[in-house]
């Protein structure tokens, strides 16, 4: 890159993308390859699914709002097709 300005080396080397080789006025650089992130734990130390949590975060609120309605219909038709279980809302 020699006879290239400064402003425009600094924005050729921006450029480079992670674990590629280039030259630098005839020096050979290599950029450094990205780490694989580490895994996210399934669960935290009290037990909580975290996959769960982190699949409804990935929802937008609409969504969400009709899983939570999907999942009250679905217990009141539980309650509905067996009377004789019914929980007392009093304990």
């Amino acid at each position: 890159m020699r006879g290239v300005s400064g402003a425009a080396r600094k924005n050729a080397t921006a450029r480079v993308r992670s674990g590629a080789t280039y030259y630098i006025e005839g020096v050979k650089r290599q950029t450094a390859k990205p780490q694989p992130p580490e895994p996210l734990p399934a669960f935290s130390e009290d037990g909580i699914d975290l996959t769960l949590i982190r699949w409804m975060l990935s929802l937008t609120p609409d969504e969400r709002l009709r899983h939570l309605e999907e999942h009250a219909a679905f217990v009141q038709e539980l309650r509905d097709a067996n009377p004789s279980l019914q929980l007392s809302r009093h304990p």
